[in-house]
């Protein structure tokens, strides 16, 4: 599992190793250039650089000192590289003053002005983590000729512009093909457009500790050995029920598409038993689809109610939403749902119908998850769609915070907020996967890792949320390398469950 570092709490960890642990900033700075420049190597000669001249672009600050000393470091190896400084040098840091007299000793050549569009690789070290303030004048003016020049772009650390935390864009900012970033990822590289800006993105450990700070989130990501580690495992004695038993509520009249989607993920996912609570109009349709799963449907809304009063003793988890509609009937099935006190994934119109959260506070008993996108999310929480967006994991956590639920909010990099105040952020996943019925996949996955830990009285139910989301992002990847971004489908998804979970399981 990897930590993910707000700007704060890596700035915490780099005094904690430089103050406490007495490891040197000049050490870590070498680290960190030495990092930079292997990569700088590696582009030259892979042949991604239309020729082998190198300009390291750098601010005053210590992230400039990590371009300057790059500059020297590919000197030391045969490969020249030109210097260019943009902002006050009054303003220079002492490490950056110091890398800035070892580089003119080392002669290595320093620039007044330089044409861009010469260069092959261009180092680009203006601005770290700490930017907060918008880009203006000079460095805006560097960042410009950066991403005009046509080279092969390597950022230090981070994209000059790009803010750590949120992934926006401040003002501008620097498009690179590739990020070294120091010893831990950033939110910022990995929210909004964060992935877009960073390009191929490395964390090259040099030595720096975290130090916790004071009520700040904890932040996670998952890897592939995670699925290992903590899918459900399987149960050589065990059967149908042990692995799981969970209800669908889903597909209003003639809405059988997104029932469909959310309960076969939900089988493909390894639960035992499915079943689909839905309008009599789906009965033929399901069960043409999709025989592997249980059907009870209902002609009116009493019908669903009592149904559904008399299902939630059968199953071990439930799943709510997709195509339901915003009907009185779907806000009383929610209400049932939450009474009942089950495992419990709430999304699509499930979460539209409530009124927000302070409603959901009072109705909350078991685990609840909370899949909503930013339109959802946002009528939810009474703000617009890009204060949520621009927000992502501060809303989440709020929101999960004020109404115990788990907060599952969906975006290009994914987030689940838990209440506790730790949250994980997705990195798998493409763009391909925006299309119709791919939520209601994942609605199905959770449900159905929720079902299996539920079933076989496993602990960790907490991790169904983070696992789903990435599970689903790894399915869609599968899916993109079969047909291509533009032509996966909700389908095509499902179809990459297995090959993910079959990797995951050895086999």
């Amino acid at each position: 599992m990897e930590t993910i570092l707000t700007a704060r709490q890596m700035q915490a960890g780099d005094r904690y190793t430089i103050d406490e642990l007495l490891i040197p900033s000049a050490v870590l700075m070498e680290r960190a250039s030495c990092a930079i420049a292997d990569r700088a190597e590696a582009a030259l000669r892979s042949g991604a650089c239309r020729n082998s001249r190198v300009l390291c672009v750098c601010g005053t600050g210590n992230n400039g000192g990590d371009g300057i000393a790059c500059a020297r470091i590919l000197a030391e190896r045969g490969i020249t590289a030109d210097l260019l400084f943009a902002g006050d040098p009054e303003h220079r840091s002492k490490d950056n003053r110091k890398q800035t007299e070892s580089a003119l000793r080392c002669g290595i050549r320093i620039l007044q002005d330089a044409d861009f569009s010469a260069y092959g690789l261009i180092v680009d070290a203006l601005f770290g983590i700490g930017l907060t303030r918008q880009v203006e004048g000079v460095f805006a003016e560097a960042i410009g000729r950066i991403n005009r020049s046509g080279a092969y772009v390597i950022a230090a650390d981070i994209p000059s512009g790009l803010d750590a935390d949120t992934g926006r864009a401040l003002g501008c900012a620097v498009r690179a093909d590739e990020t070294v970033t120091m010893q831990f990822r950033k939110p910022g590289q990995l929210l909004l457009k964060g992935r877009e800006y960073c390009g191929t993105l490395t964390a090259a450990g040099i030595g720096i500790r975290k130090k916790p700070v004071k009520e700040a989130p904890e932040l996670y990501a998952l890897t592939r050995e995670d699925l290992k580690q903590f899918l459900p495992p399987r149960i050589p004695d065990g059967n149908k029920g042990t692995c799981g038993k969970l209800l669908v509520a889903a597909g209003s009249e003639e809405m059988a598409g997104a029932a469909f989607f959310a309960a076969k993920a939900a089988l493909l996912s390894g639960c035992g038993m499915v079943k689909i609570l839905t309008h009599e109009r789906n009965r033929g349709v399901l069960l043409s689809l999709l025989p592997e799963a249980m059907l009870r449907t209902y002609s009116s809304d009493q019908e669903a109610a009592e149904a559904l009063r008399e299902e939630l003793s059968w199953c071990d988890a439930a799943a709510a939403g997709p195509g339901l509609g915003t009907s009185g009937r779907t806000r009383a099935l929610v209400r049932i749902l939450l009474e009942g006190g089950l495992p419990l994934v709430l999304d699509a119109d499930a979460v539209n119908v409530l009124e927000g959260p302070q409603e959901l506070k009072k109705q909350v008993q078991g685990p609840v998850f909370l899949t909503p996108h930013p339109g959802e999310a946002a009528r939810f929480a009474s703000c617009t769609v890009p204060e949520i967006r621009e927000h992502l994991t501060e809303r989440g956590l709020a929101l999960a915070e004020e109404t115990g639920a788990v907060f599952v909010m969906k975006d290009a990099c994914t987030c689940t907020a838990f209440p506790d105040g730790s949250a994980f952020l997705n990195t798998s996943g493409n763009d391909g996967m925006g299309t119709a019925g791919s939520g209601d996949v994942l609605t199905g996955i959770l449900g159905g890792l929720l079902a299996r830990f539920a079933g076989g009285k496993l602990p960790g139910c907490r991790m169904a949320g983070p696992l789903a989301v990435y599970l689903h992002g790894l399915a869609g990847d599968q899916a993109a390398r079969e047909l291509g971004r533009s032509s996966v489908t909700a389908s095509a998804v499902l179809a990459g469950i297995p090959v993910i979970l079959k990797e995951a399981e050895g086999e």
